[in-house]
């Protein structure tokens, strides 16, 4: 929650909204561990609000959701999800750092890992998800469609994707895809 009403999420929002016990509904069951695992990602993160080194570009700014920033060593590494290690980065239009991706490849992880502590955080499953050279984004496609539209940049047959707005209110929720405050 956006304690100081300046929308956007910072370590004293996170603090306050938890030691007061303001937690959005259904996070106060694992209220002191998420707290704590919030906290620490946001330090681990705060970094890349101004450098996103390590990280590419890989969409054009989405209504909703945002440019992401995919680190490919992580993308690709074939492992679990690393909570302190995002995968990749969400920004705004302005270039600020907004939220964290969190990618698991299907075909090594049938289900998705466990992401935060709790029920809260919400895997999405894209299939034939292609990104193109220009960085338009298409789903449900082969990598034989994807390659044909010009999508040589990056194809993936299904993974498992969990987004964290962590910098930026997020009224869905914190762990939804889709953010209507990215305009």
């Amino acid at each position: 929650m956006d304690f100081n009403g300046n929308g956007w999420i910072n370590l004293q929002d996170v603090i306050f909204g938890y030691v007061t016990n303001l937690a959005p509904a259904g996070l106060n069951t694992v209220c002191a561990s998420l707290q704590s695992q919030i906290v620490d990602v946001i330090e681990a993160t705060e970094q890349y609000k101004t450098n996103n080194t390590g990280f590419e570009q890989a969409n054009q700014y989405i209504i909703g959701r945002g440019s992401y920033f995919v680190n490919p060593d992580r993308w690709n590494d074939g492992l679990e999800a690393n909570i302190l290690e995002p995968d990749g980065l969400i920004y705004d239009q302005n270039q600020r750092l907004s939220g964290v991706i969190y990618y698991s490849p299907r075909g090594k992880f049938p289900d998705p890992p466990e992401g935060f502590i709790g029920t809260s955080d919400v895997w999405a499953t894209h299939l034939g998800f292609c990104i193109g050279e220009t960085l338009e984004a298409s789903e449900g496609l082969t990598e034989a469609e994807c390659i044909a539209i010009g999508g040589a940049l990056w194809w993936e047959e299904l993974g498992h994707v969990l987004f964290a707005w962590l910098f930026r209110i997020n009224p869905e929720g914190g762990f939804a895809e889709v953010n209507p405050n990215m305009p």
